[in-house]
């Protein structure tokens, strides 16, 4: 198994309510693969 590489976008993230600032962090791989939902079905609008 691979580690998991992640990028810094932003030091000082203050956009998810964490008191000091959170990190703001991206990667290439998938870490979590599910369905949205289970009815099999497009939700409204959905392309």
């Amino acid at each position: 198994m691979n580690p998991t590489r992640y990028r810094v976008l932003d030091k000082a993230s203050t956009d998810f309510g964490v008191e000091g600032g959170s990190l703001f962090l991206d990667c290439d791989s998938t870490l979590y693969n599910a369905k949205f939902d289970n009815d099999g079905s497009a939700n409204e609008d959905a392309k």
